[in-house]
């Protein structure tokens, strides 16, 4: 069930205008995040809910799925205690250094959520273009990087069932304390930009893309939303380093194939990884 009219709750400020509050943080407002929709993506939303903290969006958005939420539904965080990424790791997000937004969509299957962290990405990609940068990319499945820096992370979580749906899960650092402990190298958009963009800027520009890609990426622009994800590949020709299920492989990184699995090329000839326990990254000491 898809609503033509969003509907707004739980908002930090009752004042839709872009303030700053005692903390220095620009606060978020549902009422502003859907003033920032073209009616194309308005016209898939249902409804955006702004939680001053929350443990993680997508915890609480898949609870909200069981309890009958559709799709359309929007949870979006200044600060989450308990955020995480792939394979269960914790992912960064304290009050004033990033925005959190998580996204129900339903799907007509499971096969449907394959690649979809990949159109994710693209989809963060265009709204970062928007919002004034032009030169991040991609590093798969779900990363987008400045410099060779982490700038975003994506986590697709998907659910079978009667009602087949994802949670499609976006964290993008804005302003990270200097002294955060996270375990590779990272950026935010106050580094990039020099200022912290307006947050309902930065989530209204993302539900934006999101919302309009979806819907081609599942029917027949699937091809062409890969493409554009080549295109940004940020390990493309590089040397990497695959860790699956304990066991590394090191190779030149070839792009991915039509399934989105990523390709790796090795030694022994070309390997596609998807599945499993699976780590990628650069590898310096190659050369």
């Amino acid at each position: 069930m898809l609503s033509e009219d969003p509907t707004v709750a739980g908002t930090l400020n009752q004042n839709p205008s872009d303030n700053t509050d005692v903390t220095g943080a620009i606060e978020l407002n549902a009422d502003s995040i859907c003033s920032r929709l073209g009616s194309p993506a308005r016209a898939l939303l249902h409804h955006v809910e702004v939680f001053e903290q929350t443990d993680s969006t997508n915890s609480r958005l898949l609870e909200a799925a069981d309890d009958g939420a559709v799709s359309g539904t929007v949870y979006v965080a200044a600060e989450q205690t308990e955020g995480r990424g792939r394979q269960g790791r914790r992912w960064f997000s304290p009050a004033g250094g990033s925005v959190s937004i998580s996204l129900l969509w339903q799907l007509p299957d499971l096969r449907a959520a394959t690649g979809m962290s990949l159109a994710t990405g693209v989809a963060v990609l265009r709204a970062l273009n928007r919002l004034g940068i032009a030169d991040a990319g991609l590093k798969w499945p779900n990363d987008v990087m400045w410099q060779d820096r982490k700038l975003a992370g994506i986590l697709v979580e998907a659910r079978g069932g009667k009602d087949c749906a994802a949670v499609i899960g976006i964290g993008i650092n804005t302003a990270f304390p200097d002294k955060a402990i996270v375990d590779q190298p990272f950026v935010d958009l106050e580094t990039i930009l020099g200022e912290v963009p307006p947050l309902n800027d930065v989530a209204g520009a993302v539900l934006n893309e999101l919302l309009l890609l979806l819907p081609i990426y599942q029917s027949d622009g699937r091809d062409d939303v890969l493409e554009e994800w080549r295109s940004v590949d940020v390990l493309r020709d590089r040397p990497v380093r695959v860790e699956q299920d304990g066991v590394e492989f090191r190779g030149i990184e070839r792009g991915i194939n039509e399934q989105g699995a990523l390709l790796v090329e090795t030694e022994r000839g070309v390997r596609s990884f998807s599945t499993g326990e699976l780590k990628v990254r650069a590898d310096e000491t190659a050369g």
